[in-house]
């Protein structure tokens, strides 16, 4: 099992029946390519907006394009919780951002 983002909550194990009935992930995955997208069009509304600037927002636009490609080769841990975390295994969208568009993306 994959540490939970609020594992720390629970004294117990969880169910096993719990942890499947719960799971998001095989949704999370087929939605990932669409996830991409609406952060594409958000970093590019932020840009606009001049809430971050015109730069920072094609240098997370072209980020985003380069996960886009690279999403479906992406092994996906299906215990993970969801897309966005995968509780140190693998690797999430908002690493693979942090890693390549640092401060930007955070």
């Amino acid at each position: 099992m994959t540490k939970k983002m609020w594992g720390g909550r629970f004294k117990k194990k969880i169910d096993p029946l719990v942890e499947e009935f719960t799971s998001s992930i095989s949704y999370d995955e087929r939605l990932a390519l669409y996830d991409i997208k609406g952060s594409i069009a958000h970093a590019k509304m932020l840009g606009k907006c001049n809430i971050i600037t015109k730069k920072e927002s094609a240098r997370l636009v072209k980020g985003l394009r380069s996960l886009e490609k690279k999403i479906n080769k992406i092994k996906i841990d299906q215990r993970s919780e969801d897309i966005h975390y995968f509780g140190g295994k693998g690797t999430a969208i908002p690493a693979w951002m942090l890693i390549l568009y640092t401060p930007v993306s955070f």
